[in-house]
This record gives structure tokens, C-alpha cells and sequence, in this order.
């Protein structure tokens, strides 16, 4: 029996998104083995990770970018439903990041106390812009300046909202990025001027465009399949290409030449088809906790700084890294289950009681499974 058109729409979209669990997984372990090469240059013996190596899983940050405005878009106009209010759009993405971020900082800050941290220098300004994820030049936690522009995009996406139309969406949010991006030099503050400055948020309108394609075109998916090929190539060629020390303020313009590999391998996961192998369901725990994994790894990682202090810095470290690649994820897990969820269940549920019906009219609905999970 063939599907009728929602039928189909339904499939096609149900069959995407489990794909995209499994790139999130993947960009978060990217940039947790990013980082962790980077701690293994410390250890004395060799052989040192080559930088190409080491750069090469910052990709995973343009990765999330291309997912985050792919979902956005995706969840925000569904197939023959009226689109989201922006005031439910802000509320949905405020409780997604911020509870459970503010925990994070807590924690880190906590470490710090202990003198596990002794490279964060928390004074007023740099807490304040910390907490509030304003644009700043440092972080409580150093991988939360992607989390300042994940809230730029959103509350430039949600203006758009006000239209319910998906082309002014798409256009509109792509031409505010470019505007301010060509508008950063005059911006008045050093820490705003450098973030207008960096051309990575365009990585988000990849993720709308691509996001327009999926749902104005039912073979997109399909014909999009191959791309993982070029993409791939690209992805081995862009840490020669446009080359960075650290997933931490890339700064050449050319660096938004790592978006398009990302945009062509989200848009090549677009048709993975959904499947209950063990492997599979533990690659959509991990990007369910991509999040959790993403926030947490730093502090897991001060245990290897650690070590290499010790006798350790005197072996080669390539057994090492992986185990200290599963530990943050296994960590992160962790968190996810038992801090991250309760967390957006508890906050959600109280602006659901106690807020929401003035905001735009109506209880908050529950989350759809690929709402809650969506990236910071």
C-alpha cells in the first residue's frame, strides 16, 4: 500500500532525523578528540599528533552549526501545520540551553575553587558574559563561544518567525548574518566586533538552505546521498585549505570554507534509513548526550592534563587517546540521563505551569523527539 502525501512527508522527515542523531554523535566526538590531541602534545615521548590531525576534528563544530539550522528551519514550518510562534520558539531554546549550561559553568567553577582549574580567571566581566553568553574574548568554559552564537542565530531566526513564511526565514536570518558580518568593524565593543567578524554563522544558513531543499523537494534526500564523498575529500583537504590552531575563535574568514564539506555530509544523512542494530541505537544515545558530552569533556580532560604531569607524559600517548575519547563520552552520557534531562523536564514543566499561557496563548506542548534533542 503506498503512502499518501503526509504519509510520505512523515517517512521522509522520520527517516532523516535518525541520521541526524548519528552525525551529532559524530561531531561531538570530533571535537572531544580535537581536544584531546591537543592535551596529548604535553606528554614528552613520542610520535606527536600532526597539527592537520589535531584541527581536523574541529569540523565537528560546523557540523553542528549546518544541524542546528537544519533543525531549526525543520521544526519550525512542518509539513501542512501553522509555524511556531516565536515566542514559543525563544521559550523552547532558552530552557534547551541555559538550565543545564548554568549547571555546567556551577561545575566548572566548582573545579576551579579546588585549584583544577587554575587557567580560568573569572572576574566580574568575564562571568557575567560567561553566564549570560554574551560575546567575550574568554569563558568559564572555553567551548561555550559556540553556545553565544547558537543564541545569536536564534533570536535573529525567531524575529523572522513573526512572517510564518520559510523563504523570509531562510532569507531573512541569511541576510542579517551577512549584513552584520559586513557591519562588524563598527561595532563598539572589541568583544562584539571580533564576533560579528567571524564568518562561521553563516554555517547556520547552510542548514536552513538545506533545510528548504528537504522539505520543498521529496527526492532531495535521495539524489543527496553521494554528497558524503566530495564531502569527505573536502573535510581531509580544509585543514590545509584554511587552516586553525583549536576549535576555540577561528578566525580567517576562510574558515567558513569548512561549513561546506559539513553541509554536504548532513545533506548525504538526510536518507539514512532507521534501523534497531545495537551499534545504531548507541550512536543516537550519543547524539542525544552530544550536548552533555560537549559541555562536560573539558572537565574530563583535566584528568589526562593531569597525568601527563606525571609518569605518563614519558609514554606514547596513541593508546591513551581513545580511552580518554570514551571516557568523556561515557561521562557525558552520564550527565545527559541522570542531570541534562531532568533538567529540561523540571524548567519546561514549571514555564509550562506557570508561564507560558501569557506568553503566546497556550500550554507549552511537549516536545517532539527530535525537538527536545536538538543541539545547544
Amino acid at each position: 500500500m503506498g503512502l499518501d502525501g503526509d504519509g510520505q512527508a512523515a517517512a521522509r522527515h522520520s527517516s532523516s532525523l535518525e541520521g541526524i542523531q548519528i552525525l551529532r554523535a559524530a561531531a561531538a566526538l570530533l571535537v572531544v578528540m580535537s581536544h584531546t590531541l591537543l592535551e596529548s602534545l604535553a606528554a614528552v615521548a613520542p610520535p606527536k599528533s600532526p597539527a592537520w590531525l589535531t584541527a581536523f576534528g574541529s569540523v565537528g563544530v560546523d557540523i553542528f552549526f549546518v544541524i542546528s539550522g537544519f533543525i531549526m528551519f525543520y521544526v519550525s514550518f512542518p509539513a501542512h501545520r501553522p509555524s511556531v510562534a516565536p515566542a514559543s520558539f525563544l521559550l523552547k531554546r532558552l530552557t534547551r540551553i541555559y538550565p543545564f549550561y548554568w549547571f555546567c559553568v556551577a561545575l566548572t567553577l566548582g573545579f576551579w575553587s579546588l585549584g583544577l582549574v587554575p587557567s580560568i580567571q573569572p572576574d566580574r566581566s568575564i562571568l557575567i558574559r560567561s553566564v549570560l553568553l554574551f560575546p567575550s574574548n574568554y569563558f568559564v568554559i572555553g567551548v561555550a563561544w559556540t553556545l553565544v552564537y547558537e543564541m545569536y542565530f536564534y533570536l535573529i531566526f525567531a524575529a523572522t518567525l513573526y512572517f510564518s513564511r520559510p523563504l523570509v526565514s531562510l532569507y531573512g536570518t541569511s541576510i542579517t548574518i551577512l549584513v552584520l558580518y559586513a557591519l562588524s568593524n563598527w561595532a563598539p565593543d572589541p568583544a562584539l566586533r571580533a564576533f560579528l567578524g567571524n564568518p562561521i554563522a553563516v554555517e547556520f544558513c547552510f542548514g536552513l538552505f538545506l533545510a528548504y531543499l528537504f522539505r520543498e523537494w521529496p527526492n532531495f534526500a535521495s539524489a543527496a546521498r553521494p554528497l558524503w564523498i566530495p564531502g569527505l575529500a573536502l573535510l581531509v583537504a580544509a585543514p590545509m585549505i584554511a587552516p586553525y590552531a583549536s576549535t576555540h575563535f577561528p578566525p580567517s574568514p576562510a574558515r567558513v570554507l569548512w561549513g561546506i564539506p559539513a553541509f554536504l555530509i548532513v545533506a548525504s544523512f538526510l536518507s539514512l534509513k532507521t534501523n534497531g542494530t545495537p551499534l545504531r541505537r548507541q550512536m543516537v544515545l550519543l547524539g542525544d548526550a552530544s550536548y552533555a558530552i560537549y559541555l562536560t569533556h573539558p572537565l574530563t580532560l583535566i584528568s589526562y592534563a593531569w597525568l601527563l604531569k606525571g609518569s605518563l607524559t614519558n609514554f606514547p600517548q596513541w593508546p591513551v587517546i581513545p580511552f580518554f575519547v570514551v571516557l568523556c563520552a561515557g561521562f557525558g552520557v552520564l550527565i545527559h540521563v541522570f542531570v541534562e534531562r531532568q533538567l529540561i523536564k523540571g524548567v519546561r514543566g514549571l514555564f509550562r505551569r506557570l508561564f507560558t499561557p501569557r506568553l503566546v496563548g497556550s500550554p507549552l506542548p511537549l516536545e517532539r523527539p527530535e525537538e527536545l534533542q536538538t543541539l545547544k
